[in-house]
């Protein structure tokens, strides 16, 4: 029989099966860290959109007025509240981390955001970059690395459908559960974790390590990545003297671009992901998506609805945005999969890990592509998402009396672009498609084309590739991230950004992501720690980069 330990801390809920596993003390200590991490609820939430609100009271100002007043007391207690959230994960990190607080104090930027730089000791290369002249060759120095993860979370709306408390860090039987412990605060750990580590056993490092951690990714970043990718472009990619500190003179190797990759959250290690595929993936985001939403709006003349209009095809406002949205639904963009599109070119790479028989047609593209596109869309969501730009519509408003016709109605409906298309083309077709002159459409703030690619080729690739074979023994293939990341403010710092996240999941589990019950196991979070530790000591055994310009 079993034997269940089930102990409370810090209102923490720790419960293991012991017959079933043990773990180290490090594991262990890991987890409770990313518990207490849990705890602290740094929520992001998107803009609040109020189209139900009055926007005419002629007859009583003191309406809109005293609406303001309630909306902007409500944002000033939100806001304050979540400053003390912030404020007790930067505690916690300080804490449990001391060795790496106390030589490399992170930068706050934005007030939530963190910046951390761990120098190289570069009098390891000096006596290699000596010239004739006795001088040192700055431009044999090693290029910095760019690590990034994010310190908010979702929202969650229906907490009481999950089995436990989404910010209580419940460890049980094996797992951390709670929001954020895949997304993303696992890498926050994991990353923090290998550094402090490196430093506990005096490892000399001879490449400066750059660590970027955003309080607003999951929100776009606006004030978090956008603002940290700032300050590194006015330290790191000028060729001014004006740095904030002399210390990033020292990483000025390439102006242009300093850092010899960026890695972020991203894509994982995925069971059964693509056809064909046996076990686990690991699949290294090369480049992503683009992000674009358009407004949809009706006008109509509104009235009473005892006496709605006769008019064929119907005039009310939400009919004609619901042909629309028929529309846009049944007639989705066109799919790529021609040589040198995204997806194809993933198949290609990872051939010789599929089945027989997939192996066999993604050997043989050339004479099955059409064959296997009619087939990939039709597949899963997964794998029609992968070759084609999406169309989701996700928020629709219209109406105010349940008496009354609505006056206007509104969608919005959110694209994820295919690399092979573009914001101009993706409008386009949803205005041919909705073929209605009384629907407008207006392209919202905040739209992201595609990402550059990034090369599968370069030496950060290889590196996370040979990492992810030590570590977890799965082979890897660079993937089209469906989803955004910080890395869209990051795309002037380096020509080689990859997102890939080092955890291993089903395709079943994956749901997790923004969904319910998140959770993470113990032994997955340790090994977390040791591919960032690993990743950064691989990346320090190399030749030095050599300067490419400026």
């Amino acid at each position: 029989m079993s034997k269940k330990i089930v102990s409370s801390s810090n209102n923490n809920n720790i419960s293991l099966t012991t017959s079933q596993v043990s773990y180290t003390e490090r594991d262990m200590r890991y987890a409770r860290i990313l518990s207490k991490a849990i705890q602290c609820k740094t929520v992001s939430m998107d803009p609040i959109i109020d189209h139900n609100r009055p926007k005419e009271r002629g007859d009583d100002d003191s309406f809109k007025d005293n609406h303001e007043s309630i909306k902007s007391s409500q944002e000033k207690n939100d806001a304050s509240q979540l400053d003390e959230e912030f404020k007790k994960l930067h505690d916690l990190l300080r804490n449990e981390f001391p060795i790496l607080h106390k030589k490399y104090p992170p930068l706050t930027i934005s007030k939530h955001s963190l910046l951390y730089r761990i120098e190289g000791d570069r009098s390891i290369d000096e006596s290699s970059t000596i010239t004739k002249k006795g001088n040192v060759d700055e431009s044999q120095h090693l290029k910095p690395i760019l690590l990034c993860s994010h310190l908010d979370v979702v929202p969650t709306p229906s907490p009481e459908m999950w089995d436990y408390s989404p910010f209580a860090g419940d460890i049980v039987n094996g797992f951390i559960w709670g929001r954020g412990a895949i997304d993303n605060k696992h890498n926050v750990i994991g990353q923090l974790a290998a550094v402090e580590s490196i430093l506990a056993k005096n490892i000399r490092l001879r490449r400066t390590i750059y660590i970027a951690m955003g309080h607003d990714e999951e929100i776009g970043g606006l004030n978090g990545a956008r603002n940290i990718s700032n300050h590194l472009m006015k330290n790191l990619c000028s060729n001014s003297s004006n740095s904030e500190s002399n210390n990033y003179s020292k990483d000025k190797i390439d102006s242009n671009y300093p850092f010899e990759f960026i890695l972020d959250e991203g894509t994982m290690m995925v069971s059964n992901a693509i056809p064909g595929q046996r076990g686990h993936l690991a699949m290294i985001g090369t480049h992503e998506k683009g992000w674009m939403t358009v407004e949809l709006t009706v006008k109509g003349n509104g009235g009473h609805s005892s006496i709605p209009s006769i008019d064929k095809p119907s005039s009310n406002p939400i009919a004609i945005m619901s042909r629309a949205i028929h529309n846009l639904e049944e007639q989705q963009m066109s799919p790529h999969f021609e040589k040198g599109s995204s997806f194809r070119n993933t198949l290609e790479f990872i051939a010789d890990e599929l089945s027989p028989i997939m192996k066999f047609l993604c050997k043989n593209l050339y004479i099955f592509q059409y064959f296997l596109k009619n087939i990939l869309v039709r597949a899963s969501n997964g794998a029609a998402a992968s070759i084609r730009t999406t169309t989701a519509v996700t928020k629709i408003y219209g109406g105010e009396k349940i008496n009354a016709l609505p006056n206007e109605v509104k969608a919005y409906v959110n694209h994820r672009i295919h690399p092979l298309d573009t914001i101009e083309s993706v409008l386009e077709h949803d205005r041919c498609v909705i073929n209605d002159p009384r629907v407008s459409l207006r392209l919202t703030n905040g739209s992201t084309p595609p990402s550059p690619i990034s090369d599968y080729k370069s030496y950060g690739f290889s590196k996370i590739q040979k990492c992810v074979k030590s570590i977890f023994g799965h082979s890897s293939t660079p993937m089209l991230v469906m989803g955004n990341t910080d890395t869209r403010w990051y795309w002037k710092l380096s020509k080689n950004i990859f997102r890939f996240s080092p955890l291993a999941l089903s395709m079943k589990e994956t749901a997790m992501f923004h969904g319910l019950n998140e959770r993470i196991g113990i032994s997955a979070l340790g090994q977390i720690c040791d591919f960032y530790e690993r990743l950064i000591i691989e990346c320090d055994k190399d030749e030095p980069t050599i300067k490419l310009c400026g």
